[in-house]
């Protein structure tokens, strides 16, 4: 039996800023939207805003936004939630002067 050569990838740059979802759900199923979460193993995790009409924080990183919006539609099958906003990170463009200090001579 041949083995496979291990193809290693360039990890990917560290994000600025994390994605965010906002959402209102109703109060007696933010347990269970906690609980499915969880379960996708660091997906993201969540924050209660404001108790009484159970507004949501989700904070993901921005490499898997994909990943988190799959999930979110596969969870609306089980609960009903309704999403508010989403906050993708803006692209951080470098200043000249750390383009100058990161330019090598």
């Amino acid at each position: 039996m041949r083995k496979r050569k291990i193809r290693y990838r360039p990890p990917l740059p560290a994000p600025i800023e994390s994605g965010r979802i906002y959402l209102r759900i109703a109060q007696q199923d933010v347990g269970m939207f906690r609980f499915l979460l969880e379960g996708e193993d660091n997906l993201g995790y969540m924050s209660v805003l404001n108790r009484w009409e159970a507004l949501l924080k989700v904070t993901y990183s921005p490499h898997q936004t994909r990943a988190m919006r799959d999930c979110l539609s596969a969870m609306q099958e089980i609960l009903r939630f309704e999403i508010i906003a989403e906050t993708l990170p803006q692209k951080k463009t470098p200043s000249p002067a750390e383009k100058a200090s990161q330019t090598q001579y």
